[in-house]
């Protein structure tokens, strides 16, 4: 048993009030769709709203740049510039540039490594493998205007054909 300075069995912590957050004005929130940056009008009452969670990178992902990229493509996606539909990534055996089969048995021995072995290219929408999409580029045409992950495939495709 732990004594304070008193004598006496310290007292348990008192919980501490929640704050409701509310923030002012409208708010348009930005976020990711098929990798492509997309701004929606979301309510004040919306309850993650609410609290402030503090997550890595968060200085980086609320700079002025990021935030005026993010403008920028979703700006582009509002005129009708889309990335491809993406493929569900756990329902995909193979890959699509080598089509070599996702469950190596002798490297990848549980759940998690296999779908870190697995990325999607960010311009025609495939699951490949991480050795096939080695390659980043901006995707202008579908509205991504940073450097992203991009097959093989798509890398090599001439740019007439994009």
């Amino acid at each position: 048993m732990c004594l304070n300075d008193s004598g006496r069995e310290p007292s348990p912590l008192k919980s501490v009030p929640q704050i409701r957050l509310v923030p002012p004005g409208r708010l348009l929130h930005l976020g990711r769709h098929c990798g492509a940056r997309r701004a929606w009008w979301i309510r004040r009452s919306h309850p993650a709203l609410h609290r402030i969670q503090v997550h890595l990178g968060v200085g980086q992902d609320h700079s002025g740049a990021s935030y005026r990229e993010g403008l920028q493509e979703a700006l582009l996606g509002a005129h009708g510039m889309r990335p491809q539909p993406w493929a569900p990534v756990d329902q995909v055996a193979v890959c699509a540039c080598c089509t070599t089969d996702f469950i190596w048995s002798t490297v990848l021995r549980s759940q998690p490594h296999k779908m870190a072995a697995r990325c999607r290219c960010h311009s025609c929408g495939a699951v490949v493998c991480d050795g096939c999409a080695q390659q980043k580029q901006a995707l202008p045409q579908v509205g991504i205007l940073r450097e992203v992950r991009v097959c093989d495939r798509c890398f090599l495709r001439p740019k007439s054909l994009k």
